[in-house]
């Protein structure tokens, strides 16, 4: 399910549309790529510069969509051996609860620790 890395790479790189669903599936496509193997030092830097263009160009509405975002950098920034605050532990839990794909890469991700 997780696929490869540098196919997830390329596809998330070249993601256009709208701000929230660019950010949506940005927040899952570089956690399958950190669970795929892929570099989480590019991971986090790609969630980064997502979050900051939901500061900088989202609206009140985007908040959901902040705290996903925010839930994935955390949990990569974790991959790399930063410690987890617990908001992004809450948030791992919340992706597991969901089901799906994002509880399988979360899960992944967790994995890695």
């Amino acid at each position: 399910m997780i696929g490869d890395a540098e196919r997830i790479r390329s596809e998330a790189d070249g993601h256009e549309g709208p701000l929230h669903v660019v950010a949506c599936t940005g927040a899952i496509a570089w956690l399958a790529y950190v669970a795929a193997g892929g570099d989480a030092a590019l991971a986090e830097a790609r969630l980064e510069a997502l979050s900051t263009r939901l500061d900088h160009d989202g609206n009140v509405l985007h908040a959901p969509v902040r705290a996903r975002v925010a839930g994935a950098l955390g949990l990569v920034r974790a991959t790399l051996g930063h410690p987890m605050s617990k908001r992004t532990l809450q948030t791992a839990r919340g992706f597991v609860a969901e089901g799906g794909a994002i509880a399988v890469l979360a899960a992944s991700c967790l994995d890695h620790l």
